[in-house]
């Protein structure tokens, strides 16, 4: 056979793991195939989903309100300003969350590939803290980005 540089589990040859293939009859090619048709439909059907979804937007939420019109006008503020706010938040959760479940979040040293932590609370507290987060973060970074836009000079620059 064809040496293959070892990957893959079929002894190190082409001729091997084709030979595997064979030797599992019918059902496995069944499998692959299967796998494939799902493949190319799930891929048409996402890029169908997007052109949809683009299509949709523009065609109905393609008005300007003033709600819109201050979003817009301060995106790049809020995208300065994101870090200085959604950084104390996420601390402000794990805070909260160590004085309501009485557990201790800690983080590995600088360098460590993984954190190993579990959070009290399991994937619930994971999950709150992402919404916790993401509420908190958007009602304070909005208004905040469209005050540094009133600023002297930063009204043309933002």
């Amino acid at each position: 056979g064809v040496d293959t540089g070892g990957g893959g589990g079929g002894g190190g040859t082409a001729s091997a793991g084709a030979a595997e293939a064979a030797a599992q009859g019918p059902a496995y090619w069944v499998t692959a195939l299967a796998y494939l048709a799902a493949s190319v439909v799930l891929g048409v059907f996402g890029l169908e989903a997007c052109a949809s979804l683009l299509e949709l937007f523009e065609a109905r939420c393609a008005g300007r309100t003033l709600f819109s019109a201050m979003l817009a006008d301060a995106a790049y503020a809020a995208y300065l300003v994101h870090p200085l706010v959604v950084v104390p938040v996420t601390w402000s959760y794990l805070a909260l969350l160590q004085r309501v479940t009485g557990g201790a979040v800690a983080f590995p040293p600088a360098g460590a590939a993984v954190s190993v932590s579990p959070l009290p609370g399991g994937d619930a507290a994971l999950w709150a803290g992402w919404a916790y987060t993401l509420v908190l973060s958007q009602l304070v970074v909005w208004p905040v980005a469209a005050g540094v836009r009133r600023l002297p000079g930063l009204r043309r620059l933002l």
